[in-house]
């Protein structure tokens, strides 16, 4: 079921990062995710781990550049805080981006699911809620 494999890429500085987080390895993400894209992956599950659970939005400049360099689908993690940063990241949805990871911001309550579905399905432009 090849459509079920995810390649998954843990990045801190632009580097693979191993081992729960604790060792970042020599290996540049862009160049991992080329490898994986190669390999047969059908998509890449990317998280900025120096953003992840802190709130302070998605690494916009890293997805935008990774969405360069691979042909397969791209899902983002690592910062989503509020509907400001998924309406930022939905402008990427024609090059390659299929969806984001949200945690804290759902846990902590800063975005609510309903919303962060509507604004994915174009139904929100101008909401009053960041």
């Amino acid at each position: 079921f090849p459509e079920k494999i995810v390649a998954g890429i843990d990045a801190r500085y632009d580097y693979v990062a191993i081992e729960g987080w604790q060792n970042t390895t020599p290996i540049k993400a862009f160049d991992f995710a080329r490898e994986m894209e190669q390999l047969g992956a059908r998509r890449i599950i990317y998280t900025d781990i120096q953003r992840d659970g802190t709130l302070q939005g998605p690494n916009i400049t890293n997805i935008e550049e990774l969405l360069k360099k691979i042909n397969i689908p791209l899902i983002a993690s690592g910062g989503i805080a509020s509907l400001m940063d998924i309406k930022k990241l939905k402008k990427f949805e024609n090059i390659g981006l299929e969806g984001m990871i949200i945690g804290k911001a759902l846990y902590k309550g800063s975005i609510l699911l309903e919303e962060a579905i509507k604004i994915t399905q174009g139904k929100i432009k101008d909401e009053k809620r960041n």
